[in-house]
């Protein structure tokens, strides 16, 4: 799954939990001292939460962050493979001396 298609899903499963939680828009924004329109633009992926915004507005529809980030980690994509750095030690640094 694409990490925008990933997104959506987060974001639906994010308008559910709002639903549940019997706000509305309009009282989500309000508890947040927010205008309806910035749930609304969240809520349709048109501004992203930051890490901040998003545990306030779990914390005003109770709802548990972790519990609604699995949504979004266990959907993006994973990465393929690690790289492995070389494990030889770094030389130090020679120090040049500078004359006057």
């Amino acid at each position: 799954m694409s990490d925008a298609s990933a997104y959506k899903e987060f974001l639906a499963h994010l308008k559910r939990a709002r639903k549940a939680a019997r706000l509305s828009q309009a009282e989500l924004a309000a508890s947040l001292d927010r205008h309806q329109t910035y749930v609304s633009l969240v809520e349709r992926g048109q501004r992203q939460l930051d890490l901040l915004e998003f545990v306030k507005w779990c914390q005003r529809i109770k709802a548990d962050p972790a519990e609604l980030l699995t949504v979004l980690t266990d959907k993006v994509d994973k990465p393929r493979a690690r790289v492995k750095l070389d494990s030889a030690p770094i030389a130090p640094r020679r120090r040049v001396r500078l004359e006057r």
